[in-house]
């Protein structure tokens, strides 16, 4: 069976610049960079398990946006994964309040996001797939 995961590109306005959220993981995920991204609960759609992977990382209460972006791979455990790939745009860079999977957060301006940003490069890919979209 195959585990079902979303990804949520975030992005904010700030000082009438875009910005994209990135989140570090914590010691025990080896403090990576990368977008929101969690598994998408049994009986759960792909754009529900976005929403509250959304706010259960951020706090954050928004609608995704789906894309037609999808990742197929195998994950740490050799499991088959689909990952599906969401974005929110929103006007006002709002209070982050992260959870214990996570130790910080940065607002980056997207002309200054580059793929070292990210440890996964399906994260910086669907970035650039997504940071001119409305």
């Amino acid at each position: 069976m195959e585990k079902m995961k979303a990804q949520v590109i975030v992005y904010a306005r700030h000082q009438n610049k875009k910005h994209l959220l990135l989140l570090q993981t914590s010691g025990e995920r080896n403090h990576i960079w990368q977008n929101v991204t969690g598994s998408v609960d049994a009986g759960e759609s792909f754009f529900d398990g976005a929403k509250r992977e959304l706010f259960e990382e951020t706090g954050i209460v928004a609608t995704p946006i789906e894309t037609q972006i999808e990742y197929k791979f195998f994950d740490r455990w050799q499991k088959n994964v689909i990952e599906k790939v969401f974005y929110v745009n929103l006007e006002n860079t709002p209070q982050v309040r992260l959870s214990e999977e996570h130790a910080n957060f940065k607002w980056i301006p997207i002309e200054e996001i580059q793929q070292e940003h990210f440890h996964y490069s399906s994260n910086y890919e669907a970035f650039c797939l997504t940071k001119d979209l409305p």
